[in-house]
């Protein structure tokens, strides 16, 4: 009797090896069709769904949710290097409203950029309180501040 289910366990193991080596071809042609780029919302969600229009409705009102935050050891809002490296990341941004976006990023700011803003109307902040919300709002401790 332990003979037979020593030869059941066998002929199981190779039952299912070769089962799996006979769909290996499937799963590889299937992976290599996967998209590389799926972090974009709309690619894995369908249109008409309700998750879908909410999302949309969000990019809308807030703008796109992707955000990328770059600093370095000594960098300050005064730091011309600042400026250089907005100015080299703007070059790849949609050349006017309703382009197609040719680039890889959709709006470029720096923390110079955004604190001119809220200096400017509507806000119309004094630069320490400016400097004092921008501050709060990358929870950071320090006023001197870039991304």
């Amino acid at each position: 009797m332990t003979e037979r289910v020593a030869i059941f366990q066998i002929a199981r193991k190779r039952i299912t090896i070769a089962v799996l080596l006979l769909l290996l071809p499937f799963i590889v042609i299937g992976a290599s069709r996967v998209k590389n780029d799926t972090t974009d919302m709309q690619q894995w969600l369908p249109e008409g769904q309700a998750e879908r229009d909410r999302y949309e409705k969000f990019v809308e009102t807030f703008g796109p949710d992707d955000t990328l935050i770059v600093s370095w050891p000594g960098c300050t809002l005064e730091d011309s290097r600042l400026s250089e490296l907005h100015d080299a990341y703007e070059r790849y941004t949609p050349a006017a409203e309703g382009d197609e976006f040719p680039g890889y990023f959709r709006q470029v700011s720096s923390g110079a950029t955004v604190l001119e803003s809220m200096q400017a109307k509507p806000f119309e902040m004094e630069e320490r309180a400016a400097r004092a919300r921008l501050a709060l709002s990358l929870s950071c401790r320090h006023w001197f501040l870039c991304w």
